[in-house]
């Protein structure tokens, strides 16, 4: 149920956790909230560690920002909205929590690790009837909605098919970064903590959307052929190829990786019978059609769009432009889909840098894939690789693990 509060005035805001990624989301918070006009007003905070974050605690204190060590004292006050940037096994137990008191959530993407979590975040939400947004920031971009209208009008035509590959390099810090990175579970929750659940999250989401059926669905996977692969001493994968099957008999290639050495942004690539969109992550956007390309400006600044989206949706209930556990839902089977089609296999050695623990030329195999529209092991360009493995996504409602 949207707010009785006046629109124009600022949504009151709880952030959870100031370490990790709520660094960045409190100084957005802080620096909205000082806004001539804010759309929301950073109130709250919890925090267990106030030794470690004893200098921000001090700074938010001074900003008259009370500061709880404990979620339950946040939530027996009147704050109207939280922020969740937890790690992913607490994303479900926590908006549950927040939408029984009443209070609307704003969740780090992705929803959760498996698809009966997400379910359960559906359901609450529905019983409560109160806002909840994940933060899929690229969905919130008015580019972003606009691109989407024009496909939608047919400016490409038909949808023949999409592809998205990307190389972002990680280190072994990152994967000691925290007790869960690189995990299946944590506390016998799922995470499944992989370039495709995590970092790379949400350019698959993004894509997603852009093959929806409507102005706010995102398309629903029917099926899924997957090769997943490991470079690094991890527990889950490093290295995710997938091709998922979305209505109309639309493929969509996703091709990421960290076991790379170079950086290659995110490109998502729909071609239509009559023109094509490409996305270029935090580059561009533009929708080529009749030998015209039409360029979108490409928001710097994605988090004060989300910002700003969230707080209309949680005074208006206008949920345009907002990624929705609808949105996430779609993600998740996507990559519980994948885990449960295949085995994750290790790369062949002669083929894996010792020293930055990649796969050799893997930024150009990717690269040639997706031109080809094919999977590494379909091109015959990967010896290393192996067949992908197969699974029915309809009606998915039900994660039975890793195969």
């Amino acid at each position: 149920m949207p707010s009785l509060t006046p629109v124009h005035l600022p949504v009151s805001f709880g952030l959870v956790g100031l370490g990790g990624y709520g660094r960045l989301i409190c100084d957005q918070l802080l620096n909205e909230s000082n806004q001539e006009n804010p759309s929301v007003k950073l109130n709250y905070a919890v925090e267990p560690d106030h030794t470690t974050h004893a200098s921000r605690i001090s700074e938010l204190r001074e900003h008259g920002i009370r500061v709880f060590e404990k979620y339950d004292d946040l939530l027996s006050t009147d704050v109207e909205a939280i922020w969740l940037p937890l790690p992913i096994d607490l994303h479900r137990p926590f908006t549950e929590r927040a939408l029984s008191a009443g209070k609307s959530v704003m969740c780090e993407k992705p929803a959760a690790g498996c698809i009966e979590d997400v379910d359960a975040m559906i359901a609450a939400r529905d019983r409560a009837k109160i806002p909840v947004a994940i933060g899929f920031q690229h969905l919130y971009d008015p580019a972003v909605a606009e691109v989407k209208r024009r496909i939608l009008r047919g400016d490409i035509g038909k949808i023949l098919s999409a592809t998205l590959h990307g190389c972002w390099p990680r280190d072994q810090r990152y994967y000691t970064r925290n007790t869960w990175a690189a995990r299946y579970k944590r506390d016998n929750t799922w995470v499944l903590d992989t370039p495709a659940n995590n970092a790379m999250a949400h350019f698959i989401n993004l894509g997603m959307f852009f093959l929806g059926p409507t102005q706010s669905e995102s398309a629903a996977p029917l099926s899924i052929e997957s090769e997943l692969y490991r470079a690094k001493p991890i527990e889950t994968y490093d290295t995710f190829a997938s091709r998922i099957t979305v209505a109309n008999d639309i493929p969509f290639l996703v091709l990421l990786t960290h076991a790379c050495r170079h950086t290659v942004d995110p490109v998502i690539e729909i071609t239509g019978d009559r023109g094509s969109i490409r996305f270029v992550n935090m580059r561009s956007l533009e929708l080529s059609a009749e030998d015209d390309i039409v360029p979108f400006p490409v928001t710097p600044h994605l988090h004060v769009n989300m910002i700003r989206r969230f707080a209309t949706f949680v005074r208006t209930g206008d949920a345009v432009n907002i990624a929705t556990l609808e949105n996430a839902r779609a993600h998740t089977v996507v990559v519980n889909g994948a885990s449960q089609a295949t085995p994750i296999r290790a790369v062949n050695r002669n083929v894996v840098d010792s020293a930055t623990q990649s796969v050799r030329n893997i930024e150009e195999l990717f690269a040639q894939c997706a031109d080809l529209g094919q999977l590494p092991h379909e091109s015959d360009l990967a010896q290393w690789s192996a067949p992908p493995g197969k699974l029915d996504l309809r009606n998915y409602c039900h994660f039975t693990g890793p195969k």
